[in-house]
């Protein structure tokens, strides 16, 4: 009979304890998601998580270069000292957004304003558009195509 008694003791505690874990389960359902998508991922059931980039997308980060490469290359001669500081900054800014999106080492943000600055952000220059990024305009205001193969 002890037996008999045990069980219907299990069976008593078990149905006390389901309500509480249905509830615990529905507090805690997004850490629980979380944690079966991890495991389903590490066995290879679930696809790896796609890293989104940071920053701008390259497209608007070449559109700004468009922008601005003018106004670097040949200032007006009305602009200020002051503003041009600015125009330059802003594209410096710019172009090191685009070599981490591109993966190209610069030391452009680190190097003090002068002939070494100059000097890095024309190889920056190069190094983007070796990788393949285009901010030229050509007389049409658009941006050179690619040749056709």
């Amino acid at each position: 009979m002890d037996g008999v008694v045990l069980l219907g003791l299990v069976q008593i505690i078990g149905l006390a304890l389901v309500p509480l874990a249905l509830v615990s389960l529905f507090l805690h359902a997004r850490d629980v998601l979380k944690r079966i998508i991890a495991l389903g991922r590490r066995v290879g059931l679930v696809a790896p998580l796609v890293e989104q980039p940071e920053g701008p997308p390259l497209e608007e980060l070449a559109a700004t270069l468009r922008r601005l490469h003018p106004a670097v290359r040949s200032p007006r001669a009305e602009t200020t000292t002051v503003r041009q500081r600015g125009i330059l900054a802003a594209y410096d800014g710019v172009l090191v957004a685009a070599a981490v999106a591109l993966g190209v080492r610069t030391t452009l943000a680190d190097v003090p304003e002068g002939l070494d600055h100059e000097a890095e952000r024309l190889r920056v220059e190069h190094e983007l558009q070796k990788a393949g990024l285009s901010w030229e305009v050509t007389k049409s205001g658009r941006p050179p195509q690619p040749d056709a193969e």
